[in-house]
């Protein structure tokens, strides 16, 4: 399985989602902020697919590549958790 795990300077990945939509709600062309988000998405992504939540895994693969497209981390989860 292809995971990346980052080291987050927050207390956890639902404190960094948070934080980011409210940054998104008030700079919605933040594109750092996009890309962070979409890596906290991928992260939860992963967590998801560890406890075998495949469906609610791809659902946050799926809202990580919509808000950056290029995020390969996103794409390469969402291939394996489909089995791809």
């Amino acid at each position: 399985m292809f995971i990346r795990v980052h080291s987050w300077p927050f207390s956890s990945c639902s404190s960094l989602h948070g934080n980011l939509r409210r940054v998104l709600a008030d700079y919605p062309e933040d594109e750092l902020a996009k890309r962070r988000l979409a890596d906290a998405l991928t992260l939860r992504g992963v967590l998801l697919l560890r406890d075998g939540k495949r469906d609610e895994a791809v659902a946050q693969f799926d809202e990580a590549l919509k808000l950056d497209p290029a995020n390969e981390e996103a794409r390469k989860n969402r291939e394996q958790a489909l089995g791809k």
